[in-house]
């Protein structure tokens, strides 16, 4: 994914070291992550990598190129694992009320080790002639010019070049409960009772389900909140988990037509007084969506996305971690939201039924192409073409 715009104004942010940069917290989703530098006018591009045929097998990268920014994710959870940055003159960044880079402030060795204090030796690699400084939570690396190596080979940690200059910073790494950015990890959800209506979806730690009755939400603190299919009301949902992110009106079902006896149904319908349409509850926040009926108000069937890349509805939702709760041998093994369709058909067996295509539009309206559509009583799962669940609806 690659979007672009001119270069208008300065990203600013604060350093705090195995914490976040700014706004952008360690172990925040990625969606939100994109939401955040989509909205930024300082921001003149995003490029997203990621394994098309595996996701899960390689961290999930967002990286701003001329801002000089690299956001990595651990692809399972989607949650940011550590923090690059690699050009400091588009950027201003500072440490404890400090600035230490901008348009006017080069961060040089004498200046970080001033601000940021004592510390270890660092690491040179000899190979890449790049010296190491380390502080929890911070990598800072200095390019060492080849005439200067010799300094570096020893123990000692030389802060100035026997010409008077000063090695300058090429990039800093922020990361969590590591000793190094590339064995980071996201950081423990925070723990802790929200207050108010809703739980913040940050502490959401994952969802079990079960199909024809419905989903908990488990949460970090012990809280679980129960959405239940023909029981949960629009009041319910409010309460538990505050205002949805949006509400979108159902004004008709596409799959409809395929089910029995109901083909004389399938045409749009219409919202009156008599025959009020059904209409979705979009959890954005929380990673699904709630279908409520619209005469009683009740919980019809719930969505629960991947967001997995390669997908419509990509960067809209946070990553739903659900896992199925059945009847089935758990010596199959389970089904969560990393399952592949082959994993679920090795637990409950063939489908119900043929499969149902299911087609967004042109190349230009969804450039990923079709999804398919398989069912088992309770559930219906949609497959991306890498074999991937994209969504799970459950009724």
């Amino acid at each position: 994914m690659l979007a672009s715009s001119s270069l208008r104004g300065v990203l600013e942010f604060a350093v705090l070291p195995g914490r976040s940069l700014g706004e952008i917290a360690l172990g925040e989703a990625m969606n939100s992550v994109l939401k955040y530098v989509q909205e930024k006018n300082a921001v003149a591009g995003v490029e997203f990598k990621y394994n098309d045929e595996e996701p899960l097998s390689t961290d999930m990268v967002i990286r701003l190129p001329k801002n000089g920014l690299v956001f990595r994710f651990e692809p399972a959870s989607q949650r940011l694992k550590s923090i690059e940055i690699f050009q400091f003159n588009h950027i201003r960044l500072s440490y404890q009320g400090h600035d230490f880079s901008s348009a006017k402030i080069i961060p040089t060795f004498l200046l970080m080790y001033k601000l940021f204090g004592p510390t270890y030796p660092g690491t040179f690699d000899a190979t890449l002639k790049e010296y190491t400084l380390k502080y929890p939570g911070v990598s800072m690396v200095f390019p060492i010019p080849d005439q200067h190596v010799p300094l570096y080979t020893k123990e000692d940690m030389p802060l100035e070049f026997p010409d008077g200059t000063t090695p300058v910073l090429s990039r800093l790494y922020l990361y969590h409960g590591a000793d190094n950015w590339r064995q980071a990890v996201p950081p423990p959800l925070p723990v802790g009772h929200a207050g108010g209506s809703g739980l913040p979806a940050e502490k959401l730690s994952n969802f079990t389900l079960t199909p024809h009755r419905g989903v908990t939400l488990h949460f970090a603190n012990g809280d679980a909140v129960h959405v239940r299919i023909g029981t949960t009301d629009t009041q319910d949902l409010l309460t538990e988990l505050g205002e949805p992110d949006a509400v979108w009106r159902k004004r008709e079902d596409k799959l409809r037509i395929h089910a029995p006896g109901n083909a004389d149904h399938a045409s749009a319908e219409s919202d009156t007084d008599d025959n009020p349409v059904d209409y979705f509850f979009n959890y954005f926040r929380y990673g699904f969506d709630v279908l409520l009926d619209g005469r009683t108000h009740r919980c019809l069937k719930l969505v629960l996305h991947t967001n997995f890349p390669g997908h419509y509805d990509f960067d809209r939702y946070r990553k739903c971690q659900f896992s199925i709760q059945t009847d089935e041998d758990s010596a199959k093994g389970s089904i969560t939201a990393d399952s592949k369709w082959s994993d679920i058909e090795r637990v409950f067996g063939p489908a119900q039924g043929r499969q149902v295509i299911l087609n967004r539009g042109s190349h230009h309206a969804d450039p990923f192409g079709a999804t398919a559509m398989r069912g088992y009583d309770g559930l219906i799962f949609e497959i991306m073409k890498n074999g991937h669940l994209a969504t799970l609806t459950i009724y």
